[in-house]
């Protein structure tokens, strides 16, 4: 939406960034680009919002998109087996697809810093957990 576009815009702009970086607005079951387009996806809390969508799926289409050797950081509610199912076994799945270095870091809301401590309290994150690499 064009609020979500407008702080995007305004963050590049802070981070000095603005005229290296694009934001489209895309759906994530089917991005309308090749395969390998990108040097690195970065996924924060989306996939479990996309209603009536497989999450596994939308996380390999992520990554379909993500050149050989190209990095991702991607954070989600890994750690609900209801969404997820085993992510051990999910993280073995992308290795057999070609991810050549993954790590899994289950229950990230156990941080120490002061948002996931908030984000805890106030039980916004639940089972939030992150996946990053190299493809």
């Amino acid at each position: 939406d064009e609020e979500a576009r407008g702080q995007c815009d305004r963050n590049a702009k802070i981070e000095k960034v603005k005229k290296r970086v694009a934001f489209r607005q895309c759906d994530l079951a089917h991005l309308d680009y090749e395969d390998g387009s990108f040097d690195a996806v970065v996924s924060c809390y989306a996939y479990h919002r996309q209603k009536g969508e497989d999450p596994r799926a939308l996380v390999k289409e992520s990554l379909r998109v993500l050149k050989k050797g190209g990095a991702f950081a991607l954070e989600d509610q890994f750690g609900l087996s209801n969404i997820y199912g085993d992510m051990d076994a999910f993280v073995e799945e992308l290795r057999a697809e070609g991810i050549t270095k993954i790590t899994y870091v289950p229950n990230v809301e156990d941080g120490k810093d002061y948002v996931t401590r908030v984000m805890k309290t106030k039980n916004l994150v639940k089972g939030l957990g992150m996946i990053y690499g190299t493809k």
